[in-house]
């Protein structure tokens, strides 16, 4: 054994006797010698005077708008945003080619082993799931294109990947 490690393992010990020594040997430490009651007290003078000062105050009308706003119940948390989700259509209209082509955008291919995934209209897909829009799933994945199915329909639509160089 080297003499830096000797020296290491003296301060390890020194450290975990000290530890030792602290959590089961030193005495807990002292509370506050404040009194409760009168840190309390003294609290509750302070907001009295507070409240006082104000009624003193001559405010004008925006003000005690804003405190009778602020002090009356709130129907609902200001800070809570609720997003409502978008209502989707249950299935695409096959209407024509142009028109399918135009609503689903491949940009992206990852092969992992025997996993294929394809990035449409910016999410993520595996061969047999179905489309977002509802009524469409992915029959087969390559590298450069998509082939999309309808449910009941016989028409496939071949969806090429979309390269954009930045």
């Amino acid at each position: 054994m080297s003499k830096q490690e000797k020296v290491i393992l003296v301060i390890v010990f020194f450290v975990a006797v000290f530890g030792i020594y602290e959590v089961f040997l030193s005495s807990p430490s002292k509370t506050s010698s404040v009194d409760n009651g009168a840190e309390l007290k003294g609290l509750n003078n302070l907001i009295a005077e507070v409240i006082q000062g104000v009624a003193r105050e001559n405010l004008s009308e925006s003000e005690t708008y804003i405190i009778t706003k602020a002090e009356a119940e709130w129907s609902s948390d200001p800070f809570l945003e609720i997003i409502k989700p978008e209502k989707r259509p249950k299935a695409p209209k096959w209407a024509d080619s142009s028109t399918q082509k135009a609503s689903f955008t491949y940009t992206g291919y990852v092969e992992l082993g025997d996993t294929k995934i394809a990035i449409i209209n910016g999410r993520e897909y595996k061969t047999g799931e179905e489309l977002e829009l509802g009524g469409c799933f992915i029959e087969r994945i390559e590298a450069s294109k998509v082939v999309v199915r309808g449910t009941g329909k016989k028409e496939t639509i071949i969806v090429p990947i979309v390269e954009e160089v930045l």
